[in-house]
């Protein structure tokens, strides 16, 4: 509802009569309002089959709607456009949502107006010339266009990927003055949650830092005002209550919290959707205790990295006794398991895995594609990274990649692998665009190493039958012998640990 702003007005409506093909719906938009500029993105949408409930609803899944391509859009230049069917009809049995695009008034407004709309079929029998029939028509009461904040930013940026904790810091400045039983309004886009638990209005991770504004009535001898933040679902609100302990400067107005041009910077911290939602903005608006709202101001928000699926990763077999090199430091082979999300259109692959700050050794690795039975080309092969070529295009397709040989870190603890797809890759620029990525997930337990000393005077082999004429009588095929060990581990084991040790094959 800024003024100014290019916006996506949402308007239900049900037609009496049937909309053939080659039928136009006209809108006419209230004064001030411009549809010129992005009129051709207009969809007419099924609101049975929406994405979002109304007035969210963004797009059909399933095709039901008329999107850009189905419908050709005329406009005067100013506030009017008409809308003409291609391709499909509209149905009197059936409730629409017409999305358009409109640029708001360039001044606030001091009420809401009215938008008008309008249906018409096209006359077949008339050849020469294109004739019209007015069907139906509705006005519906509009919204008013209120002042911009000056600014509304977030600070830094957030984790990407789906699912991942986040920290928001955001600055707003607003160009009046704010005063006791205003209320500031803050919503963050679809998906996300600001209030801490599954009950109660604490918001989560919330602070503020602004001079003559806190967000605690006990210190409120400091301020002139202090409000306490309260949260449900996606949306933060703050009513600002006056200071009854505070000594105003003489001069100053009756409830005045903030000058206007106030910098006022605040945190909260949520949980990123898995997805990027439909409706994608922040908004932040300023209003009086009875809804007038003062200004406003909304944010695009930023693009979220769908997680891989069923992600594992896990050690492979690497010899031919079954045995898993599992110790820090030894060479082994992992396999990593995953699924392409339904975002899909990757052509790359990059994979980081370590333990701590420790990376496994990845360059002299080869990689085996486990369902496509082949070797993956690498196109960058570093100690700690690895870039593969690896067309992904079906969504939920199942991958298993296979590393080896590669080297376990110098320490012993949980592996995590970071694995992220890319839709493009050059030697210059490297890989760009995520698609899909897994940040830290957690895999096998890397071991610590136990070192056994050389036969020697430390490790013995003792033969235990006789008569021997000719030795070493200890190491001859079907003897009895006894093996003294002596070893060194790289964890401490406590007393109650048990050791195991495992003999070649065919030892009794």
């Amino acid at each position: 509802t800024t003024q100014g702003v290019l916006n996506a007005v949402s308007l239900r409506f049900a037609p009496t009569h049937d909309v053939p093909v080659q039928g136009y719906l006209k809108v006419v938009a209230p004064d001030g309002f411009s549809v010129a500029e992005a009129c051709a993105e207009a969809s007419i949408l099924l609101e049975a089959s929406c994405d979002l409930p109304f007035p969210l609803c963004s797009g059909n899944s399933d095709g039901s709607g008329l999107e850009p391509g189905d419908l050709r859009c005329e406009h005067d230049g100013g506030s009017e456009a008409r809308l003409h069917l291609l391709t499909k009809r509209l149905s009197n049995a059936s409730t629409y949502v017409l999305r358009l695009p409109v640029r708001n008034p360039a001044s606030a407004t001091p009420a809401a107006g009215t938008w008008f709309v309008a249906s018409f079929r096209k006359l077949p029998w008339i050849v020469t010339s294109d004739t019209f029939e007015a069907l139906d028509s509705m006005e519906i009461d509009g919204f008013r266009v209120n002042a911009e904040a000056s600014v509304f930013s977030l600070n830094g940026y957030p984790a990407f990927n789906g699912r991942a904790a986040v920290d928001w810091e955001f600055t707003a400045v607003f160009q009046e003055a704010l005063y006791a039983s205003d209320i500031i309004t803050f919503q963050a886009p679809e998906g996300y949650t600001l209030q801490e638990g599954e009950t109660g209005t604490a918001c989560n991770g919330h602070q503020t830092i602004t001079e003559g504004l806190l967000a605690s009535a006990s210190a409120c001898p400091e301020s002139p005002c202090y409000f306490v933040p309260e949260c449900t679902g996606k949306t933060m609100r703050w009513q600002l209550q006056l200071c009854p302990s505070y000594q105003a400067p003489l001069g100053t107005a009756t409830g005045l919290c903030l000058v206007p041009a106030t910098e006022i910077r605040f945190a909260l911290s949520s949980t990123n959707p898995e997805l990027t939602p439909a409706w994608n903005r922040f908004v932040l608006s300023h209003s009086s205790i009875d809804g007038f709202v003062l200004s406003s101001r909304t944010l695009a928000g930023y693009r979220i990295y769908p997680l891989l699926k069923n992600f594992s990763a896990e050690l492979n077999l690497t010899n031919a006794h079954g045995a898993r090199f599992e110790a820090q430091g030894s060479e082994s082979a992992v396999r990593l398991n995953f699924a392409a999300a339904a975002t899909v259109g990757s052509y790359y692959i990059a994979i980081q895995g370590r333990v701590g700050k420790q990376s496994f050794r990845l360059n002299g690795a080869i990689a085996y594609d486990d369902y496509q039975g082949k070797v993956l080309t690498a196109r960058v092969k570093l100690a700690d990274y690895l870039v593969l070529e690896r067309e992904m295009t079906v969504p939920n397709e199942n991958i298993s990649i296979t590393l080896k040989p590669l080297q376990n870190p110098s320490l012993h603890g949980i592996s995590t692998w970071t694995v992220t797809t890319y839709k493009t890759w050059n030697q210059i620029q490297g890989v760009r665009t995520v698609v899909n990525q897994i940040i830290d997930a957690p895999g096998f337990r890397v071991l610590g190493y136990v070192a056994v000393q050389g036969v020697g005077s430390l490790t013995t082999l003792t033969d235990l039958s006789s008569p021997c004429l000719v030795g070493p009588c200890a190491a001859y095929f079907g003897r009895r012998s006894s093996l003294t060990l002596t070893f060194q581990s790289s964890v401490a084991t406590p007393a109650g640990d048990e050791v195991l040790v495992v003999a070649p094959p065919n030892y009794a």
